[in-house]
C-alpha cells in the first residue's frame, strides 16, 4: 500500500460516522464494544460518554488517533471492509516513530503527503499543503477532522514503515509567450503550409510555443475556440 493510497483512505473517513474510542481502530460501535473498552479504560468512558456512544450503535464507527492509522493497515486501504487485528503492526501513537526508518524533528517536515506527526500521547497524518488529518476528541471536535499543522505542537514526524512512500512526478512548466504577428497571416495546419486552416489577425494576442524551421507554432484565437497552427517565423513578434 502507499502513501498516495494513505492519504485518499484518510480524506474518505472524513466522511464517516467516526466518535473518538480509545484503544478502537475504526470498528462498528456495538455495545460490546463499548463495554470492553470502558473495563479496559474507564478514565476514557464516563457513565456521560457512554451513553452517548449507545446512541451510535450499529451506525458509528469507534476509532482512535493511533487506531486511524491501524484502520488503514488492517483494511488493505479499503474503508468498507471491517478491520482486522494484527498484532504484529500494532503499536502506540508514539511507536510508529520509533519503527521508523524515515523520521526527524517537525520543524524539518517534508512537503511528503502521508507522514506521520506525533506529538506525546497523539498522532495524525500530514496530507500536505498544511493540512493534517487525525482522529481527535476536543477543540477540533470529535472523530476524523482536518486541522492545519500549525494548529498543534506536534514534535516529530516519521514514514510508516508498513507503507510504501513514493516520489512526486515532477511537472516541468514550459515557459510559453505571448506574441503577435506583424500583418495578417495564414494558419496552416502543417509545416509545408499545404494546408491553409484560418487567419492570425495583427489584433490577435497568441501564444507561442516555439520554432520549427522557418515555421512558428502558435496557439491562437477564432469565434469558437483556440487552435494550434503553424505560421511563418518571419511573422512573430514575441
Amino acid at each position: 500500500m502507499t502513501n498516495k493510497e494513505f492519504v485518499r483512505f484518510c480524506e474518505k473517513a472524513l466522511g464517516k460516522n467516526v466518535r473518538y474510542m480509545w484503544g478502537t481502530y475504526g470498528q462498528t460501535v456495538t455495545s460490546s464494544l463499548i463495554d470492553s473498552k470502558a473495563r479496559q479504560y474507564p478514565a476514557h468512558y464516563d457513565a456521560a460518554y457512554q451513553a452517548e456512544l449507545r446512541g451510535l450503535i450499529g451506525k458509528g464507527i469507534g476509532c482512535d488517533c493511533t487506531g486511524m492509522i491501524k484502520w488503514f493497515l488492517w483494511t488493505g486501504g479499503d474503508i468498507e471492509k471491517a478491520p482486522k487485528y494484527d498484532g504484529a503492526t500494532d503499536t502506540s501513537a508514539s511507536g510508529w516513530y520509533n519503527r521508523a526508518k524515515v523520521r526527524g524533528e517537525i520543524d524539518a517536515i517534508p512537503e511528503r503527503p502521508g507522514l506521520i506527526v506525533s506529538k506525546k500521547g497523539h498522532c495524525g497524518v500530514y496530507v500536505g499543503n498544511g493540512d493534517v488529518i487525525e482522529c481527535a476528541k476536543g477543540e477540533f471536535g470529535n472523530g476524523v477532522v482536518r486541522t492545519k499543522l500549525t494548529d498543534r505542537a506536534w514534535e516529530k514526524w516519521c514514514e510508516c514503515v508498513y507503507i510504501d512512500y513514493q516520489a512526486e512526478e515532477a511537472v516541468n512548466e514550459i515557459p510559453y509567450r505571448t506574441a503577435r504577428v506583424k500583418i495578417d497571416s495564414p494558419a496552416y495546419a502543417t509545416m509545408n503550409k499545404k494546408q491553409k486552416i484560418g487567419k492570425i489577425f495583427k489584433k490577435d494576442e497568441i501564444t507561442y510555443l516555439g520554432d520549427v524551421g522557418k515555421m512558428s507554432a502558435v496557439i491562437y484565437p477564432t469565434r469558437r475556440t483556440a487552435k494550434i497552427a503553424f505560421v511563418e517565423k518571419a511573422m512573430i513578434v514575441v
